[in-house]
């Protein structure tokens, strides 16, 4: 046998040298035929690795082999051993994540729900039948926060993914509101089970109840019997006469009114504004005390408009923003600024294909609706319409800039009027501009509900009287007019059902002195009288407060078909609002009065000097005293 020769490692060690006595147990291996090398054997050792090689036979050391035994069974052991518990790691992980996505979370019902009532609400299983709703509770909010590094989230189908949804502690996901904003409790809902807060994952929505003093904000207008229903259930009644055309037949057990069957809704607390930003084919629905809802656009047209909008004002391209453009925002009234100034400008850079953002004037810059005080609801650091409205734009907003791209006046004044699919599309856009953060819509909400409301039955008609700075805010190019001149010119009746909308407080004393036999409905509030300078638009001193008026003045005038008005931007908003609800621009009745009256020239103090004079004369002839609103 030839004679082994030793080798230096891979390392740069020395092996051990042939001179070691061989043992004589070691078998001869069959020599391999073929003029190939044969490859080196490397024997395992405690001393190293030894690279052996021989041309006929091979030996191994028995106490070799006893060491390779060993080691081999050991680490094959340990190996196992990590593959099972691995197995069993992976196979439990695996299961909790299908449970977690094959578990639907239902849609909330509308009821009035307890404190405890868990946010999240599993739909079936036995296992949470063995749970108490707390527990299910807390348990949901943890799956919500595994995801909270999901940052860029989207929606498909019926499954609604929002960060607003993910908290760091299960506390804040069932926490109340504020003192201020606690909305008042139904004692006969007070037992009712609790109910779930948004639909994560759900193969068919699930109904809710409407709020029990219904706001219709869709285009198709309330059932008579589905509101007469709610009436029933908001004291305590159970209704079983409803419209089987509008809602399935009421049985005991269940006195609640289906709502429609693609709502997507969610507790007051939760916010939906990052959500509804990035689904603007989305509109409100219904609201009540606790939840507010959501469902599609039903109009096709004005959801792919908003959607085609919505994709030129987000795109993820930012390096769009620097031909973007730009309007800057200035102290004006509520519907001059979001009206007049933004949405003109943003309708006109629409039309030539580019994006539209609002920078400040100047840093520091304090929109007059917006309050001084941190502390407010409606304070925000853009100090702008942002604080009110969702962004129109992802474009950074630039401050102190030159730019202030002025509307094409062939945008906003040829297409508009004389083309009734951009009129359409334009009146789509201020609703867009506008749609009302969550903060407002729940303070909106709450007012409607205070009581000091007027109600205005339909058939209805709406009057906006617009005097307080009107001529000196436009340089005298509108007057004063006599509530006379609206009602003659606007073809008003005595008999209709008449919403008086005005700044002034001497319209609301020449509606009640002199034109008594017509059934007018205002608000009780606090108004300017009289001429006032520029900018006169918070009468009551609180910014938010005045919002709040002009957005309910807007939800009334909204449900009537007719409007008569002077010159103002005021009364596009109305309209816009009514145009909404009742299927387009087409469908209304307007009537402005300012035409031929703008040539008459009465200066304001004279104008009030003489309608008092008139009002004087009035109340001494018939010993009438000024009484409350109807």
């Amino acid at each position: 046998m030839p004679q082994l020769s030793a080798h230096p490692s891979r390392d740069g060690r020395k092996a051990f040298e042939n001179e070691q006595p061989r043992s004589q147990s070691t078998q001869a291996l069959p020599e391999r035929r073929g003029n190939y090398p044969q490859p080196p054997l490397a024997i395992p050792s405690m001393r190293g690795t030894t690279n052996v090689t021989t041309n006929s036979h091979r030996s191994i050391h028995r106490q070799g082999v006893n060491r390779v035994s060993a080691w081999t069974v050991a680490g094959l052991l340990l190996l196992l051993w990590g593959v099972l518990n691995n197995a069993n790691h992976v196979d439990r992980y695996r299961r909790k994540i299908q449970q977690i996505i094959q578990e639907p979370v239902a849609i909330v019902t509308m009821n009035n729900q307890s404190d405890d009532a868990p946010m999240f609400e599993p739909l079936g299983g036995p296992r949470h039948e063995q749970k108490s709703a707390a527990v299910q509770g807390k348990e949901h909010g943890r799956r919500f926060r595994r995801n909270e590094t999901h940052k860029n989230r989207t929606s498909g189908g019926n499954k609604v993914l929002l960060n607003e949804f993910i908290s760091k502690d299960d506390s804040t996901l069932q926490r109340k509101l504020p003192s201020v904003m606690e909305p008042p409790r139904n004692a006969s809902n007070a037992e009712q089970e609790p109910i779930g807060a948004i639909e994560i994952s759900a193969p068919e929505p699930t109904n809710v109840v409407p709020p029990s003093t219904m706001i219709e904000t869709s285009s198709k207008r309330a059932n008579p019997q589905r509101l007469k229903a709610v009436q029933h259930e908001s004291s305590g009644e159970n209704n079983s006469d409803s419209d089987e055309d509008s809602a399935p037949a009421l049985s005991e057990e269940d006195g609640r009114i289906p709502a429609f069957p693609d709502e997507k809704c969610s507790p007051w607390a939760i916010s939906l504004d990052e959500w509804w930003q990035d689904h603007p084919d989305w509109d409100v629905s219904t609201e009540n005390d606790t939840h507010t809802c959501f469902r599609p656009i039903a109009n096709p047209l004005r959801a792919s408009f908003l959607r085609q909008v919505h994709a030129l004002q987000f795109d993820n391209n930012t390096s769009t923003c620097g031909k973007a453009a730009i309007r800057k925002v200035q102290d004006m009234g509520f519907a001059a600024l979001m009206l007049f100034h933004i949405n003109n400008a943003f309708w006109s850079a629409f039309r030539q294909g580019r994006r539209f953002q609002v920078a400040l004037p100047y840093q520091g810059f304090r929109w007059l609706y917006v309050p001084t005080s941190k502390s407010s609801w409606a304070h925000c650091p853009a100090q702008n319409q942002e604080c009110y409205f969702l962004p129109i734009s992802n474009c950074p907003a630039p401050i102190e800039g030159d730019r202030d791209d002025k509307p094409k006046k062939k945008h906003i004044f040829h297409e508009v009027f004389h083309n009734d699919t951009l009129a359409e599309q334009n009146m789509w856009l201020s609703h867009y501009t506008m749609r009302p953060r969550q903060a407002l819509r729940h303070r909106l909400y709450q007012f409607l509900q205070s009581g000091n409301v007027p109600v205005v039955p339909t058939p209805c008609v709406w009057l906006h009287v617009r005097r307080g700075d009107s001529m000196t805010e436009r340089n005298y190019i509108r007057n004063y007019y006599r509530l006379e001149e609206y009602l003659r010119r606007g073809k008003v009746s005595p008999t209709d059902n008449i919403l008086l909308l005005t700044d002034d407080q001497t319209t609301l004393e020449e509606a009640r002195v002199l034109h008594s036999n017509y059934h007018f409905h205002y608000w009780n509030r606090t108004r300017v009288r009289g001429p006032v300078e520029n900018n006169a638009h918070v009468p009551s001193g609180d910014p938010s407060l005045e919002v709040l008026y002009i957005l309910a003045e807007r939800k009334l005038a909204r449900r009537c078909q007719k409007g008569v008005h002077g010159n103002s931007n005021m009364a596009t908003l109305f309209r816009n609002a009514m145009a909404l609800e009742h299927g387009g621009l087409g469908n209304l009745t307007m009537m402005a009065i300012d035409g031929p009256l703008k040539k008459t020239r009465v200066e304001p103090e004279e104008f009030v000097r003489m309608l008092d004079t008139t009002l004087q004369k009035a109340q001494t002839k018939t010993m009438l005293t000024p009484t409350s609103s109807r």
